[in-house]
């Protein structure tokens, strides 16, 4: 994956989570923990995704999800399986578009 492609899923992983999300309710349905979840989740699965496998950045990507939920709960917080699961789903989203941008 070229720095161009780097560069276009983070632009596209970031930007919307803090003015998008915000724009149409989404942090008001599903709070800024989520959509920042989300956001990074896509972000390290398209940097990870240029040094290692997809798969392997997938997983990885889900581990710092994971990780942060410990340092959550490491600083009072509670364990949220949600939070995880948007980590994944922004991972997954950016791997669709690595598969598309590298068909096409």
């Amino acid at each position: 994956m070229t720095k161009i492609t780097c560069s276009i899923l983070i632009i596209l992983f970031i930007f919307p989570s803090f003015s998008f999300a915000t724009d149409f309710g989404v942090t008001n349905k599903f709070g800024v923990d989520k959509v920042l979840h989300y956001a990074f989740g896509g972000m390290f699965m398209g940097i990870l995704s240029h040094h290692m496998s997809k798969r392997n950045a997938f997983y990885t990507t889900t581990g710092i999800g994971l990780l942060k939920e410990v340092i959550d709960v490491g600083a009072g917080g509670k364990w949220d399986w949600g939070d995880v699961g948007f980590t994944m789903l922004g991972a997954g989203t950016s791997w669709v578009f690595i598969i598309r941008v590298k068909t096409h």
